[in-house]
């Protein structure tokens, strides 16, 4: 059960037809967005968390790169925004070193720690 003031923040690969999350109090529900998100509707929804940045004691970042690219279809099964673009990328590491979070929210994760984590997928 929910208590009166908690967030709830789905982290990617929520749905490509978000008509659902009408429902719910963007102020109660967030989304970062990860790699099977469908960009175009997700970015204009005030669930949206952003692409990256500061949530209450929380650093966040969005989007990841998408290991079944082969045979989707753009704009329908497959975004170019489901990734940072290089501007972004440059900000976020900004941000995150003026920050200096002791937490991170993230729909993937750096390299090394997803071999750790899941040895021999990499």
């Amino acid at each position: 059960m929910r208590h009166k003031d908690e967030v709830v923040i789905l982290i990617g690969d929520v749905d490509f037809n978000y008509h659902w999350v009408e429902k719910y109090d963007p102020k109660y529900l967030k989304i970062l967005g990860g790699n099977h998100d469908n960009a175009t509707q997700l970015f204009k929804l005030p669930h949206f968390l952003g692409h990256f940045g500061l949530f209450e004691n929380w650093f966040f970042v969005r989007g990841a790169w998408r290991i079944d690219w082969l045979g989707r279809v753009e704009g329908k099964s497959i975004w170019k925004e489901e990734e940072l673009t290089e501007e972004q990328c440059a900000e976020c590491l900004e941000l995150y070193d003026k920050s200096y979070p002791t937490k991170v929210l993230s729909h993937d994760g750096p390299r090394i720690a997803t071999q750790q984590l899941v040895p021999g997928e990499y």
